[in-house]
C-alpha cells in the first residue's frame, strides 16, 4: 500500500476512534476467543519469576484489549497506525500503558525485545502480510509467541453480492484465502504455525445497518477506491438493499458472514 493509501485508512481509523467500542461487535467476539487460546500462555508468562515480561498489542485501536492485557504484570505496548485511536486510547485506558504509533510492516521496536504479540482483526489492513510477520518476528524473543486474528476470502460475500444489484465497483475489501496467510507466515522461521478458520455471522435489522457499523469501526475505507466514490446516493443504497434482500433470513434479519483465521505462531 502507498504511503498515501495507508495515511487514508489510518485517517478513517482516526475518524472512527469515538464510535468504535459502541458497534465493534465482531472484533470483541475475536478478540475475546483470541485471548482465551492464549490465556496458558497469558498466565505462565505472568507467573514467571524476573523481569515483567513484554507484550505487545498491535494494531491496538481504542485500547480496549491492551487494558486486558495489562491487567496482568506484563509491560504493555499498544501499536497502531491511527493518531486518532491512540489519542482516544490514552484518554479512556490505562496510563502505564506505552502507546506507540507505528506500522505493522515497520514496528518501532527493537529486535528481541517482546515475550508476546496479541493482535486481532488489523494485519488484514495490511499491505504485504508476509513483511509484517518478518518484522513481528524480529521485535519477538526467541521462545516469544505470536496470537492474531485476520479476515479471510469470502468474508462479507452476501454485502458484495448485494451491491453487484448496483454496479460492478469494488464496495468492499478483498481479503487473503487460507493458503495465502499461510504463505506469509512461512515468510520467517517460526518453529510453530497453527492456522484455523472459524465462521462468525452478524444480523442485522436492515443492510444499511451493517453499512453504518462498517463505517462506525472505520472500515468503510476500500483500498482499491475511495469508499466514498461508490456509496453516495439513495438509490444506489436502495438498489444495494434490494440486492440483499435475497439472503434475508426466516427471522427477517440480514446475516453478515465473516471468515476468521485464529492463527498462533511460536518463534
Amino acid at each position: 500500500m502507498a504511503k498515501h493509501h495507508k495515511q487514508l485508512l489510518a485517517n478513517a481509523f482516526s475518524k472512527a476512534a469515538h464510535s468504535y467500542d459502541d458497534v465493534a461487535e465482531l472484533q470483541r467476539n475475536t478478540g475475546h476467543q483470541l485471548l482465551a487460546q492464549l490465556a496458558p500462555v497469558v498466565t505462565a508468562k505472568s507467573s514467571q519469576c524476573g523481569a515483567a515480561p513484554i507484550w505487545l498489542d498491535l494494531g491496538s485501536g481504542t485500547g480496549y484489549f491492551t487494558q486486558l492485557l495489562s491487567e496482568s504484570s506484563a509491560q504493555v505496548y499498544g501499536v497502531d497506525i491511527a493518531f486518532g485511536m491512540l489519542k482516544h486510547a490514552k484518554a479512556h485506558r490505562n496510563p502505564n500503558i506505552h502507546w506507540l504509533n507505528g506500522d505493522a510492516e515497520a514496528l518501532p521496536l527493537a529486535s528481541n525485545s517482546v515475550d508476546l504479540v496479541f493482535s486481532t482483526l488489523a494485519l488484514q489492513w495490511c499491505d504485504d502480510l508476509s513483511r509484517a510477520i518478518k518484522e513481528i518476528h524480529r521485535v519477538l524473543k526467541p521462545g516469544g509467541r505470536l496470537g492474531f486474528t485476520t479476515l479471510v476470502s469470502g468474508s462479507l460475500n452476501e454485502l458484495k453480492q448485494a451491491w453487484r444489484a448496483v454496479d460492478t465497483k469494488q464496495h468492499v475489501n478483498g481479503f487473503l484465502p487460507l493458503s495465502a496467510i499461510e504463505a506469509s507466515t512461512q515468510a520467517a522461521p517460526f518453529s510453530q504455525v497453527d492456522l484455523q478458520v472459524r465462521p462468525e455471522v452478524l444480523r442485522y435489522d436492515t443492510p444499511l445497518k451493517l453499512l453504518k457499523d462498517l463505517k462506525g469501526i472505520g472500515a468503510n475505507y476500500v483500498q482499491a477506491q475511495r469508499a466514498s466514490s461508490g456509496l453516495g446516493g439513495k438509490q444506489k443504497l436502495l438498489k444495494m438493499s434490494q440486492g440483499y434482500e435475497v439472503f434475508r433470513t426466516q427471522d427477517g434479519l440480514y446475516p453478515a458472514t465473516y471468515y476468521v483465521c485464529y492463527a498462533e505462531l511460536i518463534k
